[in-house]
């Protein structure tokens, strides 16, 4: 338990540090040199105080003045107060896999998750207490009609991720009204994602992007776990989050009371606080990376392979267990013009006589492939010179015959780092003789004539 408050903490030893500076509310700090600022409630007044960390040990403070600027606690805003859980204090965490056991632990007790599905939520879990320092915001799909079953799990998840808030029937109106400056992570139950709020919710993934409210910009950027049970394969979502499904519970499962739900608050919330603050700067700059997935599953798995920064057993498991979707999403994408057009390229690649690759009859060829597959779609070399060019593929004008690729080994190259980006059918069975289509991605450039 931590101790109640000193009025104020600073580091800065300077005789200016007594002089009054610029009073900043924050909700968390993370500095360069790994100390941070947390947001705590005090358990004795329930108002809320900074943990003040040094990286070796923490004060609580009511302010903590260092850079020439005084912290002060964010205001818990209005009735978000009861719907916040706040830590009240942090503790030991032990290993990052003895946290991630007592974690997928209590969802395999308390719901009917199977066990890997319990382990990509624990992913999903860590995740949540860095996602001010990620990427990209880590998301979670909950599907399936078993909705009692959901809505034991959202209680689970409410009581182990960071600044949890739990949520029913969002419109994108109240969405954009949220306290998006504590970065909560929102448990939501939708019976219907619109495409509005679906739109809405991607953008929450990804750093940068801003909605306009009462002419004020806002920040969505967070965390979130999301309950639909008619959510479409097609969903855009589905293709950027973990995905679960959830099924009614074939046993009898322990009852999740208010007394369960306390002792989860008291026993975990504590070590996950103290993991956050023991790994802040290592996880900022994770270089973790995940190359072989669909462009949208790579985002995602590097947020949640950076919150387990220091143990490769964890990011290989990550790897595994993500392995299944990524394959779905490979799948589905299979069909999507980019996919065919890089096969064509990849065709016209493996034809060593050829240095350059005709807009004309590269059209014929993607054409010829649809018209295989039974897909009733007209190309013209106009629309496959724009999507060449959405590629990162640019023509050029090759004489009177038209325009086109000079086919270089580092266009080559980019050709087939593409075609494993979007999961292409053809290098399932990589064309022999070609060393490009062995080759990881990224490998750098050798000065060779063709592939």
């Amino acid at each position: 338990m931590e101790k109640r408050p000193v009025s104020r903490v600073t580091r800065d030893p300077s005789p200016a540090a007594l002089k009054p500076s610029p009073r900043i509310a924050t909700s968390c700090e993370v500095f360069a040199d790994g100390s941070a600022v947390e947001l705590l409630r005090d358990s004795g007044t329930g108002a809320s105080a900074l943990l003040v960390w040094d990286g070796k040990q923490a004060t609580v403070a009511k302010e903590f003045t260092c850079g020439g600027h005084t912290y002060v606690p964010c205001p818990i805003p209005g009735d978000m107060g009861e719907a916040i859980a706040l830590p009240t204090g942090h503790a030991p965490h032990g290993s990052a896999q003895s946290l991630f056991s007592e974690i997928s632990e209590a969802f395999q007790r308390y719901t009917s998750l199977a066990e890997e599905s319990a382990f990509l939520v624990t992913f999903f879990v860590l995740a949540s207490w860095f996602t001010d320092l990620l990427p990209t915001a880590p998301c979670l799909l909950i599907c399936g009609p078993a909705e009692s079953e959901a809505r034991a799990l959202l209680r689970v998840l409410r009581c182990v991720c960071r600044r949890a808030l739990s949520l029913a029937e969002l419109t994108p109106s109240s969405f954009a009204t949220l306290p998006f400056s504590w970065r909560p992570t929102l448990l939501m139950i939708q019976q219907e994602i619109s495409p509005s709020l679906e739109g809405l919710l991607l953008a929450s993934n990804s750093r940068g992007i801003h909605l306009l409210r009462n002419g004020k910009l806002v920040d969505p950027f967070c965390a979130k776990a999301v309950y639909c049970p008619t959510v479409l394969p097609e969903s855009h979502l589905m293709k950027t989050a973990i995905t679960v499904g959830i099924s009614p519970a074939t046993m009898a499962l322990p009852v999740f009371d208010t007394q369960a739900e306390e002792a989860l608050l008291d026993h975990l919330v504590p070590k996950l606080l103290g993991y956050r603050l023991a790994n802040a700067a290592r996880i900022r700059s994770s270089q973790f990376d995940a190359p072989r997935f669909t462009s949208s599953l790579r985002e995602l798995a590097r947020s949640l392979g950076a919150a387990v920064e220091g143990d490769e057993e964890l990011q290989s498991r990550l790897e595994r267990l993500l392995e299944e979707q990524n394959t779905e999403a490979k799948a589905e994408r299979w069909d999507f013009l980019e996919s065919v057009m890089l096969e064509g390229l990849l065709f016209r690649c493996h034809q060593p006589e050829k240095d350059r690759l005709y807009v004309g009859e590269l059209t014929q060829t993607v054409q010829a492939i649809l018209v295989g597959r039974e897909e009733k779609i007209e190309l013209e070399p106009r629309a496959v010179g724009a999507q060449l060019k959405a590629l990162g593929l640019h023509t050029a004008s090759l004489g009177s015959a038209g325009r086109g690729l000079l086919l270089t080994n580092d266009i080559r190259r980019r050709i087939h780092d593409l075609a494993r980006a979007y999961g292409v059918r053809a290098l399932e069975a990589p064309k022999g003789g070609c060393p490009l289509c062995a080759e990881p991605v990224g490998t750098e450039s050798v000065d060779t004539k063709s592939s």
